[in-house]
């Protein structure tokens, strides 16, 4: 009973209004969730960024041109989102710890909105219409984003979705032991192949 699905349909007529490549990526990123079984917190970040590398791998089959670039232009916008978020977030957790709700608040949406270190979170952000439930979106969007630049990262080293994704499906639920997979998967990857030249 949303953009994706209704009552009556299961894709409702606003999905399918929308361009190839959300609706690739949207397919995949479901599809994804049913062949990696790790916890929401750290499952939603690692399959938004495997739903977008799996999107442009299948329109570098297609050979479309446009849409690739279209493709690297989103991954590229996500990754600044990402690294934008990681900075933000600690400096955003410590106010909210060290000050009133409101102060906190309001020096929060100041420091987006006016130091212009968050330009490309700012933009992306829809601050219009969610301003009043800023804590909850800064959530959000942190657990749907924490770790796509690292995944991007692996993606690149790993020399292809397929062995990457393999990976990803052995990794451990538990978020500490998830978080020290993934150091071992970028040295993994990062190793010069022995003997090979």
């Amino acid at each position: 009973e949303n953009e994706f699905s209704g009552s009556e349909a299961v894709i409702t007529e606003s999905f399918a209004k929308k361009g190839a490549l959300r609706k690739v990526n949207t397919l995949l990123h479901e599809d994804l969730h049913q062949n990696i079984r790790l916890p929401w917190e750290n499952g939603e970040s690692v399959i938004t960024a495997l739903g977008d590398l799996a999107a442009l791998e299948f329109f570098e089959t297609e050979n479309n041109a446009t849409i690739i670039l279209e493709a690297k232009n989103h991954i590229e916008r996500y990754l600044k989102v990402s690294a934008e978020l990681l900075v933000l977030l600690p400096t955003i957790q410590r106010l909210l710890d060290t000050a009133p709700r409101e102060e906190a608040r309001e020096k929060s949406l100041k420091l987006i909105f006016e130091s212009g270190n968050y330009e490309e979170y700012k933009n992306w952000y829809w601050w219009k219409e969610k301003r009043d439930s800023f804590e909850t979106k800064l959530s959000h969007d942190w657990i749907y984003h924490k770790h796509y630049t690292t995944i991007v990262g692996l993606y690149e080293k790993a020399g292809g979705f397929r062995i990457l994704l393999e990976d990803i499906k052995k990794a451990p639920r538990e978020t500490e032991a998830f978080q020290k997979y993934l150091d071992q998967l970028d040295q993994k990857y990062s190793a010069p192949l022995s003997g090979a030249f």
